[in-house]
C-alpha cells in the first residue's frame, strides 16, 4: 500500500527524462502521447533553463539539471533532483526514462500513491561501459528490479521484443510491453523534391554527380562501426560519407575528415534539420556492434528515420536490425561484421539503388513504422494507469 504522505495533484502526468529534449526527439514524441491523455504534462529533463522547446498546449518544461552527470555521484546527485522536482510538481502518474530515473520515480509514486510508466531504452546494466564492472551492473540491475518491485502500480514499456524479452526475465516475469523509437510520419516527396533536396546537400559538400553519399547519424562512440567504415571507404573516392551526430569520438572523427575527403563530419544538428538534411542522401549506415548484450538485441532510431525519408540502408546482421530489413527490403544487411561483409553488402546496396530494388518496400515501411501509429501503445499504457487509479481523477 502507498504510504501517501502527501497526494498528488489530480490529473497531473510528468515525463521524467536523463536527457537533453533537442539531442533526444523520443522525449517530446512521449510527451505528445502523454499530453494526448492527460491536460496537463511537464517534462523534467536535463536542460539549461535557456531552453524553449516548441510544444503543444499543455506541456511545459522545467530543468533537473542543466548537464549531464558524470560518475556515480553525479548520478546519485540526478536521482536527488529529479525526486525533490517530482515532489515539488506531484504529478499523479509519472513516465520515467531508464534507471536513473526509475529509482526516484518509484521512491515518489510509494510515498504519494501515484502511478508509475517506467520506459527503458536499452539493457542498461549490460551497456558497454559497465562490461568491466560488475558490481556497478550488478547494482543497477538489482535497484531497477527492486524499484520496479517496491511500486507495484506500474507498467514497464521498451524498444523492442528482444530487450522487452530479456528484461521481464530479469524482473522475475513482469511483463514488459513494447513501444519502438520511431519518428513521425513524413509526407512522401516527389522526384523533383528529392532530387532539389539531393542536388542541394551535394552541392554543401563538394561531390559529383555520379558520387555514391552515405549518411551516418546519431551518437559518435564505440561500437557504432565507424572506425570499419572509415577504414573500408580509404581508397573510395566516388563514396562519400557524411556524418551528423556527437559523441567521444568527435576529436578522432574530425581529425580523419580532414585527410580524408570523402569524410564528411558536420557535428550535431537540431532533430528537424537532421530530417530534412538526411532526404538528400543515398543511403544510411545502421552498423551497430555487439560490444555488448545491449548493443546486440538494440533497434535503434535511425534505422526507421531514414525508412521516412525514403532512404535505403546499409545494416549490421544484429537480430533486430536484420529483422526489419529483410521483412521491408529496404536495404542490405551485412553477411559478417568484417570489412569483406561490408564491402560486399555496399556492392549489393549500388546495384539496389540503381535498379530502384528498395522504392516499394520503403514506402510501404514509411506508411506503417511511425510514431502516430507507434504512440497508440503508449497511450494505451496510460490510460490503464489512470483508470486503475483513484487518485488521478477529481
Amino acid at each position: 500500500m502507498p504510504i501517501a504522505i502527501s497526494r498528488p495533484t489530480p490529473n497531473s502526468v510528468a515525463l521524467l527524462a536523463p536527457a537533453h529534449p533537442q539531442v533526444y526527439p523520443h522525449i517530446e514524441r512521449h510527451a505528445q502521447a502523454l499530453r494526448a491523455e492527460s491536460p496537463s504534462v511537464i517534462v523534467l529533463s536535463i536542460h539549461p533553463s535557456t531552453y524553449e522547446p516548441i510544444a503543444p498546449h499543455g506541456i511545459s518544461y522545467s530543468p533537473v539539471q542543466a548537464h549531464m552527470p558524470t560518475g556515480m555521484l553525479g548520478f546519485l546527485g540526478l536521482m536527488a533532483s529529479s525526486f525533490f522536482a517530482l515532489w515539488k510538481h506531484r504529478p499523479a502518474l509519472v513516465e520515467a526514462i531508464d534507471p536513473p530515473c526509475l529509482i526516484p520515480a518509484a521512491l515518489y509514486c510509494k510515498l504519494t500513491g501515484a502511478s508509475l510508466l517506467y520506459f527503458s531504452m536499452e539493457l542498461y546494466a549490460a551497456l558497454p561501459s559497465l562490461r568491466n564492472k560488475p558490481l556497478r551492473r550488478n547494482l543497477w540491475l538489482w535497484l531497477e528490479r527492486a524499484a520496479l518491485a517496491f511500486c507495484p502500480r506500474s507498467k514497464a514499456l521498451t524498444v523492442c521484443k528482444s530487450v522487452a524479452d530479456k528484461l521481464s526475465v530479469q524482473w522475475n516475469g513482469k511483463p514488459v510491453g513494447v513501444v519502438r523509437n520511431l519518428p513521425a510520419a513524413r509526407p512522401l516527396l516527389t522526384t523533383a523534391e528529392r532530387s532539389k533536396l539531393r542536388e542541394v546537400l551535394r552541392s554543401r559538400l563538394g561531390l559529383g554527380p555520379t558520387d555514391l553519399l552515405l549518411a551516418y547519424q546519431g551518437k559518435i562512440e564505440e561500437g557504432r562501426g565507424l572506425p570499419l567504415l572509415l577504414e573500408w571507404l580509404r581508397g573510395q573516392e566516388h563514396i562519400h560519407l557524411v556524418i551528423w551526430g556527437y559523441g567521444p569520438m568527435d576529436s578522432w572523427l574530425r581529425e580523419a575528415s580532414r585527410s580524408m575527403p570523402n569524410i564528411h563530419f558536420e557535428g550535431a544538428v537540431p532533430f528537424a534539420e537532421l530530417m530534412e538534411l538526411g532526404a538528400g542522401v543515398d543511403a544510411g549506415v545502421v552498423y551497430i556492434e555487439p560490444i555488448s548484450e545491449s548493443y546486440r538485441l538494440s533497434l535503434p532510431g535511425k534505422l526507421f528515420e531514414y525508412i521516412q525519408n525514403q532512404i535505403p540502408v546499409i545494416a549490421s546482421p544484429l537480430p533486430e536490425i536484420r529483422a526489419v530489413v529483410e521483412h521491408y527490403r529496404v536495404g542490405e544487411v551485412c553477411a559478417t561484421l568484417n570489412s569483406q561483409g561490408l564491402n560486399d553488402a555496399l556492392m549489393r546496396l549500388q546495384c539496389g539503388i540503381k535498379e530502384y530494388h528498395y522504392s516499394q518496400g520503403l514506402s510501404i515501411a514509411a506508411q506503417e513504422l511511425h510514431w502516430e501509429r507507434e504512440s497508440n501503445i503508449l497511450r494505451h499504457a496510460v490510460r490503464e494507469l489512470i483508470q486503475s487509479n483513484k487518485t488521478f481523477a477529481l
